[in-house]
């Protein structure tokens, strides 16, 4: 047997079940751009609690099923973007079939080929695609988590990074020096830079919405907006006349600084893409993390279409109903207690997967534990 032969089959060891070497990671397509007032993160300052307990779950699916880990990232990330994307859509469906909604044969292709894979695991370790199953619901209801607060809490305050998605990431791959520029920025300096730059963003997303409304008015349209009175409905009437703010490169360089920039805006201007904050890199793996954490956060209009699609179900929901519903305001994202940087844990126990497929785990958001 030949020393190449041997350096092959050493990668792995089934009797310990240890994940395979790491392979290189590529470089990203993208060059960072040097910006001396945003220092390089280092692993000392991964500072929220819900890193560290998504890159263990991850790195626990790559143990047991000796999958290389970047692979499992990459069948994550692909995932939660495809789910978070239909999201809308299925609840549509879900209330007019009761079925889900065939996804479009792109996102088909995402799913399948991560099962064909964790089946071909099982076959040699059985138990890999139910602990897969389980750790990638549990890590996608964290992440979920991660983001509740939303970003006006995560802006008020410099010692939690929002980008979890970026941090697993460095984390899982112990902080590959190429891909580090942009998902290790320090939250702080992306605050302060974002701030520098936007120091009036509540005014210049009122600035947007006045010139829409007058274009509205020009348009022909009748209302006025009376606050505390008419004001969301003028306020859906003159949308469709707004010029949205963009708000993108050269401020916008990483994922940390997409959400740096888009904290200083209100929620409404955010979720209702009066203004967009965009960085759409030319790296798939960059632009999935960037897409990923505009829909975590709502925004881009993210937040708006999911607020449209519930509006359509609570219709016809009351619709089929003797009497209205009296249906709670939008609840987009389950949570549950949040962890804490002293312990790393939340105060209840982990649920249960118990879906048949990984398509299912992303179609609705994962119910919180004790729900």
């Amino acid at each position: 047997m030949s020393k190449k032969h041997k350096r092959r089959r050493a990668t792995t060891n089934p009797s310990t079940h240890s994940p395979p070497a790491t392979r290189r990671l590529p470089a990203p397509l993208d060059q960072p751009r040097p910006v001396p007032h945003r220092p390089t993160l280092v692993p000392a300052q991964i500072d929220n609690p819900y890193v560290q307990v998504i890159a263990h779950l991850i790195r626990q699916m790559a143990a047991t099923s000796t999958i290389p880990i970047i692979t499992l990232l990459k069948d994550w990330l692909g995932m939660l973007e495809s789910g978070l994307k239909m999201w809308p859509e299925q609840w549509r469906a879900l209330t007019a079939t009761g079925q889900f909604a065939q996804d479009p044969p792109d996102i088909q292709a995402i799913f399948s080929r991560a099962r064909e894979r964790y089946l071909r695991a099982s076959a040699q370790y059985p138990a890999v695609y139910r602990q897969m199953q389980a750790a990638f619901s549990e890590a996608f209801a964290l992440l979920l988590d991660s983001a509740a607060p939303g970003l006006a809490h995560y802006g008020q305050q410099t010692d939690l990074n929002p980008n979890v998605i970026g941090q697993v990431f460095l984390t899982c791959l112990d902080f590959p020096a190429r891909w580090t520029p942009f998902f290790g920025d320090s939250w702080a300096d992306c605050l302060i830079a974002a701030q520098a730059a936007i120091p009036d963003g509540a005014e210049q997303a009122n600035t947007v919405l006045v010139y829409a409304g007058l274009k509205a008015h020009r348009a022909g349209v009748a209302l006025t907006p009376e606050p505390g009175d008419n004001f969301a409905e003028w306020y859906e009437a003159v949308l469709p006349y707004a010029e949205p703010l963009l708000v993108g490169p050269p401020l916008v360089d990483s994922s940390a600084m997409l959400l740096a920039a888009a904290a200083q805006f209100p929620a409404w201007a955010l979720e209702s893409a009066l203004v967009r904050v965009v960085w759409e890199p030319t790296d798939p793996l960059l632009r999935q993390m960037a897409n990923i954490n505009t829909m975590l956060f709502g925004l881009n209009g993210y937040r708006l279409a999911q607020s449209r699609a519930l509006a359509d179900v609570q219709a016809q929901l009351a619709q089929q109903a003797d009497d209205p519903l009296d249906v709670p305001p939008l609840a987009v994202y389950p949570t549950r207690p949040p962890l804490t940087q002293e312990t790393g844990d939340s105060t209840e126990p982990r649920r249960q997967a118990g879906h048949p497929s990984f398509a299912d785990l992303f179609q609705k958001p994962p119910q919180s534990a004790g729900s």
